[in-house]
C-alpha cells in the first residue's frame, strides 16, 4: 500500500468517525468529541513521514478541517451572544476548554516534524483560550484576565513568534476592552459607571505592557518582514541595462508584498494571520457588547 492510499484511507476514517460521532453525541460532549479526534489526527501527523506530494497536502487538509470543525462546534454550543450577556453554563465553559486543550496536544505532537502546523494550533489554542476567559469572566475581569495571559506567556514569547504574537493581541484586546467599557472617551466628560473595575483593568493592563516591555521577546513585525533578492545580473546586456534594470526595481516594488508573504516560512504566515484573526475576534467581540438590544 502506498503512502499516499494510506493517508487517503486515514483521512476517510477521519471523516466517517466525525459523521458518526454528530450522530450519537450533541452539545459540549460533541465538541469534546470533536477535539479528541483532533488530538488523534495530531498523532496521525506525528507517526507518518514528510510527503512532499499530494499525501501532505491531503494530511494538512484533514488536519485544518478537524480544527475547524472543532472550534466551529464550540462557538455552536458557546455563540458570542450567550457568552457576552453572562449566561453561559457548563457546556459553554467545557466545549471551549476541549477546544483549547485538543489543539495543544495536537499541536505538541505534530511540532517534531512540521513545526508550522504545530503554530497553526498554537494560534487556535490561544484564541480558544482568550475566548474562554470571556465565556468564564464578564466586565473589568476580562481585560485583567487578558492582561495577564498576556504576561504568562511572555516567557514563550522571547523565542516563538506565535506567543509573541498572542501576547501583543491579548493586550491589544484588553485596550480595545478597557477603551470601549471601563474607560470610555466619554467618561471624560459623564464621569465613570465602575471606579473600581475601572482601577482593576488599568491596573492590569499597565503592568501588562510593563512586562511585556521590560522582556526580550521576539519582534512581531518580523513575521511581515521579508527580503525579495534581486534577480542576477546577466553580463552582456549591452546598452539596454539601465533601462531595463530601473524597470525591473519598479516591478519588484510593485511585486514586494505579494511575494514577501509568500516568501515566508509556514511558521511566520500562520502567526500573521493570528494577529489578523485576534483583530477581527476583537472587532466581533466589542460589537457584540456595543450593539443595540434586539426588540422582542
Amino acid at each position: 500500500m502506498t503512502g499516499t492510499l494510506r493517508l487517503v484511507l486515514l483521512a476517510l476514517g477521519v471523516v466517517l468517525g466525525d459523521v458518526a460521532l454528530g450522530l450519537i453525541l450533541h452539545g459540549a460532549a460533541l465538541a469534546v468529541a470533536y477535539s479528541a479526534t483532533l488530538v488523534i489526527a495530531g498523532a496521525v501527523a506525528w507517526r507518518v513521514p514528510r510527503d512532499p506530494g499530494n499525501g501532505e497536502l491531503l494530511l494538512a487538509t484533514t488536519l485544518c478541517g478537524q480544527a475547524l470543525l472543532a472550534a466551529g462546534h464550540a462557538l455552536g454550543v458557546a455563540p458570542p451572544d450567550l457568552a457576552l450577556d453572562g449566561s453561559e453554563g457548563a457546556a459553554a465553559v467545557l466545549a471551549a476548554h476541549a477546544v483549547a486543550s485538543g489543539a495543544v496536544c495536537a499541536g505538541r505532537l505534530v511540532a517534531p516534524r512540521r513545526e508550522g502546523w504545530s503554530a497553526a494550533l498554537d494560534a487556535l489554542a490561544l484564541a480558544a483560550l482568550a475566548y474562554l476567559t470571556a465565556v468564564l469572566l464578564d466586565g473589568a475581569w476580562v481585560a485583567a484576565a487578558w492582561a495577564a495571559l498576556a504576561a504568562l506567556i511572555l516567557p514563550f514569547a522571547r523565542r516563538d513568534h506565535v506567543a509573541a504574537g498572542g501576547a501583543v493581541g491579548l493586550l491589544a484586546l484588553a485596550v480595545c476592552h478597557v477603551l470601549a467599557f471601563e474607560m470610555p472617551p466619554v467618561a471624560l466628560v459623564d464621569g465613570l459607571d465602575d471606579v473600581l473595575g475601572a482601577v482593576l483593568a488599568v491596573g492590569a493592563l499597565a503592568a501588562a505592557a510593563i512586562a511585556l516591555g521590560l522582556a526580550r521577546i521576539v519582534d512581531p513585525s518580523t513575521l511581515l518582514r521579508a527580503d525579495v533578492a534581486p534577480p542576477a545580473e546577466t553580463e552582456g546586456v549591452g546598452t539596454a541595462a539601465p533601462r531595463s534594470r530601473s524597470a525591473g526595481h519598479g516591478v519588484r516594488s510593485l511585486r514586494a508584498p505579494l511575494v514577501g508573504l509568500a516568501g515566508l516560512a509556514a511558521l511566520y504566515r500562520v502567526a500573521s494571520f493570528l494577529a489578523l484573526g485576534l483583530v477581527l475576534l476583537g472587532g466581533a467581540f466589542l460589537w457584540q457588547r456595543a450593539r443595540p438590544p434586539q426588540p422582542g
